[in-house]
C-alpha cells in the first residue's frame, strides 16, 4: 500500500503560521516529526486516531526553534554559493561556459585549465556537463577505492555511483559501496577522505571510537576534509543541476 500525503495547509505556532503536511504511513510504527526551515511533515501510522495540530501545538517551541536554526544554516550556506557562470572541479572555481551546438555541431565538454567548455545539441547543457562529471567521479574514485582497499586489506562486493541526495556515500553490510557523483567537485584529498571513510565501515559499521581510528590511521587529517565537505556544500548543489 503507497503511503498517503494529504495536501499542505497552515497552523498558527506562537504568532506565525507555519506550512505543515501530514502523511500516512503503512511502515510507520509510531509517529515522527520531520522539521524543514519552510514546513513541517507528520507522519502517521495508517489508521491512527492521533490529531496532527495537537502534537504540532504540543511540540511548537521546539518546532520554530529548530526552523530558526535551519533558516538561519540555510542563510550561511547560501552566501558560500559559487556564482552561476563558476562550477568546482576537484576542488577548484573553474569558469563554466554553455553553449548550444547548432544544427551539425559536436556535443563536447572541454577541461582547460581555468575554465570548463560545455557544446550541447539536442540535449541541455546541464546534463551534458553532469554525465561528464559522473564519468570524471567513477574514475576518479575507482582507482582511489582499488588503492585503499588493498592498503587496508578490503574487498569491496561492489562500487556505484549515483545521484545521493544527502550522502557523500554509502557502505552495505554486504560490502557495496556507493559515492556521490558530486565528490569529483571536492580536493583530491577530499574524495580521497570519503573513500577511507565507507570503506572504513566493512571494518566497522557504526561511527564508534574504533571507527574513527581506523579512518585517523589512513586518514590523519579527515577533521579538516569533512570541515571542507560542509563549508562547500552549497557549492557542490548548484541550481544548475536541481532538474
Amino acid at each position: 500500500m503507497i503511503d498517503r500525503p494529504k495536501p499542505t495547509k497552515s497552523i498558527l505556532l506562537g504568532s506565525q503560521y507555519v506550512p505543515y503536511q501530514v502523511r500516512f504511513s503503512t511502515r510507520a510504527r509510531r509517529w515522527r516529526l520531520s522539521v524543514t526551515a519552510d514546513q513541517v511533515e507528520i507522519v502517521l501510522p495508517e489508521g491512527s486516531r492521533l490529531h496532527p495540530e495537537r502534537l504540532l501545538q504540543e511540540y511548537a517551541a521546539w518546532i520554530l526553534d529548530r526552523q530558526v536554526k535551519l533558516k538561519k544554516r540555510k542563510l550561511r550556506i547560501e552566501k558560500k554559493a559559487l556564482p552561476e557562470d563558476q562550477i568546482l572541479f576537484q576542488g577548484k572555481p573553474l569558469l563554466l561556459e554553455m553553449k548550444p551546438a547548432g544544427l551539425i555541431g559536436k556535443q563536447q565538454v572541454i577541461h582547460y585549465p581555468e575554465r570548463i567548455c560545455v557544446t550541447a545539441g539536442k540535449h541541455p547543457p546541464s546534463r551534458l556537463l553532469r554525465n561528464w562529471l559522473t564519468t570524471q567521479a567513477e574514475a576518479a574514485i575507482v582507482k582511489q577505492v582499488q588503492i585503499r582497499a588493498a592498503q587496508m586489506g578490503l574487498r569491496p562486493v561492489s562500487m556505484s555511483i549515483r545521484n545521493q541526495r544527502t550522502r557523500w556515500g554509502s557502505c552495505s553490510t554486504r560490502g557495496t559501496l556507493s559515492f556521490n557523483w558530486r565528490l569529483i567537485m571536492a580536493p583530491p584529498e577530499v574524495l580521497d577522505y570519503v573513500v577511507v571513510h565507507e570503506l572504513a565501515h566493512m571494518k566497522e559499521r557504526n561511527h564508534s571510537k574504533a571507527f574513527w581510528a581506523v579512518v585517523a590511521r589512513y586518514c590523519p587529517d579527515y577533521k579538516k576534509h569533512r570541515t571542507w565537505l560542509k563549508q562547500n556544500q552549497a557549492a557542490m548543489w548548484p541550481g544548475l543541476f536541481e532538474n
